[in-house]
């Protein structure tokens, strides 16, 4: 089992939106985890502060099937340029009867010499973090 990362700095919570209460995250997993999310959900060029970041996942779910195929390549190659992740395998899996079709997006990022894994589920609704064991 590995261990949580250590809480070194504070960000605020924030994934679709800001936390309604102000709410910082609890660790350097937590905010970590945060990071890989808005990478994957934001569209490149969105965001002004990281304009070169971004990935618009919810465009993916209107084009072919091919397009989709290929979107696992593309948030590897987006994490490729955070400094806290060494490297990343990302998969993507379709949800068994899920009516509009649903995708489990899996994160397996190398941080600090460890394995972390972020789960997300992918829809027409948008994205959202799966928790472990969920």
């Amino acid at each position: 089992m590995t261990q949580p990362l250590p809480k070194t700095y504070s960000e605020a919570r924030w994934l679709n939106d800001l936390d309604p209460s102000g709410a910082e995250t609890d660790s350097d997993l937590e905010s970590l985890e945060q990071d890989v999310f808005h990478v994957i959900v934001q569209t490149l060029g969105s965001n002004v502060a990281d304009p070169h970041k971004g990935v618009g996942a919810l465009n993916y779910l209107s084009g072919p099937t091919t397009k989709l195929a290929g979107m696992p390549a593309i948030i590897d190659a987006q994490l490729k340029s955070m400094t806290r992740i060494t490297s990343s395998k990302t998969t993507l899996a379709p949800v068994p009867g899920s009516n509009p079709p649903s995708y489990i997006v899996q994160v397996a990022a190398v941080v600090a010499a460890q394995v972390m894994n972020f789960n997300f589920q992918l829809g027409p609704t948008g994205l959202s973090v799966v928790p472990p064991g969920g």
